[in-house]
């Protein structure tokens, strides 16, 4: 089993993010395979629609997108 992930936050320019200021705008997530991405819509403005991400044969990533409409709906997703 394989589970990794990225969190995206705003942010100042070459500073860490703050939890007080800055808001998590995208969770990607890849389980054995399968990809997942979460997006908040209060910053994104577009939703995203399901895409296929494969860099290389042996990894192929479909992905599937939930496009939320505030980072805490993000959070419980």
């Amino acid at each position: 089993k394989v589970f990794a992930f990225d969190i995206e936050c705003s942010k100042a320019p070459l500073k860490f993010p703050n939890a007080e200021v800055d808001a998590i705008y995208m969770i990607s997530i890849m389980i054995d395979g399968r990809g997942i991405l979460i997006i908040n819509r209060d910053i994104v403005t577009k939703d995203i629609n399901d895409f296929e991400y494969t860099p290389h044969p042996d990894y192929k990533g479909p992905f599937h997108v939930y496009n939320e409409p505030s980072e805490e709906a993000l959070l419980k997703r």
